[in-house]
């Protein structure tokens, strides 16, 4: 009898390939609600209009494969770190306030740091420090990603390190996704120009302070000012800034205003190269950044790039190739 019930085993494991089955809808569900970037979405996308599922059956189970953790850490800094590609491991500061709660999506505070925290891993830290009172007084999230050297927030690293960043967030918090404001000061002012040039589509609006929009064109690749309408900016410069004055800003963003973007600029005559100025600022920051969400499809979308393989795409349209008489095009392989 041992050997007939051995014989059967062997049978049924030889011919279990020819009958597994694929992944399940469930399986299916969580591979695109957990999907990192647009191009796995896209897979995950193409995987669930094939496994032949009813749509009502699709419809009625996505809301339920959205999970976020049940013991999320709340009321102090949580910390982890994202490697980026060039094999440097960064560290991400979040916080939580602690009457979150997981039954509504919480608007997010994705915080980029100045240049004085560069050049050490950690500097993230500073971001959580600076807004955690605000964050439970009124309600939101802080994102706050550590760049070093070679990850600069307007190079292809800190760019894809912001995005890894918020895509760890959202798995462990019930993101709103049309309420992720991205804000810094100084160099992380500078990184908000350049992801509004470059890489809008995750982000509901940008809060540039004390920032340089040029630092975008000469160290962080073409710009096109085709591109430039596609999320609005506030944007604070102080008249005595030792960096960025006021006063040699103000071309540059008078440009940008007369090409399209949609620019909220305030002139500090009297204060210098310091965030102190959000100890007053900050509601009027928090005001434009609560009256301006995402919208995820717009009706018209115009989008400029030279490097496809990176920046090509904008909320539904994709730039596959770049034609070779266009501007830049030259510089490219």
């Amino acid at each position: 009898m041992r050997r007939v019930v051995t014989c059967l085993a062997v049978v049924c494991l030889l011919a279990a390939p020819l009958y597994a089955e694929g992944p399940t809808l469930a399986e299916r569900l969580a591979a695109f609600t957990g999907a990192e970037d647009g191009v796995e979405r896209l897979r995950a996308a193409v995987a669930l209009a094939t496994a032949e599922e009813d749509a009502a059956k699709v419809a009625a189970a996505l809301p339920g494969a959205w999970s976020w953790k049940p013991d999320a850490v709340t009321g102090e800094i949580v910390t982890w770190e994202r490697e980026t590609a060039d094999g440097v491991s960064h560290t991400i500061c979040a916080f939580a306030p602690e009457g979150y709660k997981a039954e509504k999506a919480w608007p997010v505070l994705l915080w980029l740091h100045g240049g004085v925290g560069r050049n050490q891993d950690g500097g993230g830290e500073s971001g959580v420090q600076m807004f955690a009172e605000e964050a439970a007084k009124k309600g939101f999230l802080i994102l706050s990603p550590s760049t070093q050297n070679g990850a600069f927030w307007w190079e292809p690293n800190g760019m894809a390190l912001i995005r890894g960043a918020l895509g760890d967030m959202k798995r462990m918090y019930r993101v709103d996704a049309d309420r992720v404001c991205v804000a810094g000061f100084s160099d992380g002012a500078s990184g908000c120009y350049h992801l509004a040039l470059h890489d809008p589509e995750p982000y509901a609006c940008f809060l540039a302070f004390m920032g340089n929009p040029l630092v975008s064109r000469s160290m962080g690749g073409p710009t096109w000012s085709a591109s430039l309408g596609q999320r609005p900016v506030y944007a604070v410069n102080g008249g005595v800034d030792q960096l960025y004055p006021s006063e040699a800003m103000r071309p540059f963003l008078e440009e940008m205003q007369a090409g399209g973007f949609e620019l909220t600029w305030t002139d500090l005559p009297e204060i210098g190269h310091s965030p102190e100025f959000l100890e007053e600022g900050w509601d009027a920051a928090h005001t434009f950044w609560m009256a301006h969400p995402r919208e995820k499809s717009p009706r018209e979308l115009t989008w400029c790039t030279s490097r496809p393989e990176g920046e090509g795409r904008n909320a539904w349209l994709e730039i596959l190739s770049v034609a070779a008489d266009a501007p830049s095009a030259k510089d490219l392989e």
